[in-house]
């Protein structure tokens, strides 16, 4: 007995009917290697900088390496830009509903 065509036109383009709907096929690893090279980056600047500087900050002081402070500043700056960016999601989502639902009651009115 044959087996099944998958692919009747040869384009690539049509799912694999016995694949569930939504399966994502495995790809290239993108992420891995962005994050591998990110890694590379961060190490090698860390091992770079190692000199110590002073932080004053309000009443406090300490002496910290350079990449640590630069570092720490970064990863401050990447919380605050996505709790910021939560907030303008959330209002935005909320502005939509609540539009939904004043054309919702408009519609029925």
């Amino acid at each position: 007995m044959a087996e099944p065509v998958d692919d009747l036109h040869g384009d690539g383009d049509h799912p694999d009917p016995r694949e569930p709907a939504g399966a994502v096929r495995p790809g290239f690893p993108w992420g891995g290697v962005i994050s591998a090279l990110t890694l590379t980056v961060v190490v090698i600047f860390a091992v770079q900088n190692t000199e110590a500087v002073t932080v004053r900050f309000l009443v406090w002081e300490g002496a910290f390496p350079l990449a640590t402070v630069i570092l720490a500043a970064v990863a401050a700056s990447v919380i605050m830009a996505n709790i910021i960016g939560a907030i303008y999601r959330r209002r935005r989502l909320r502005r939509r509903a609540e539009k939904e639902a004043l054309k919702k009651l408009q519609s029925e009115g």
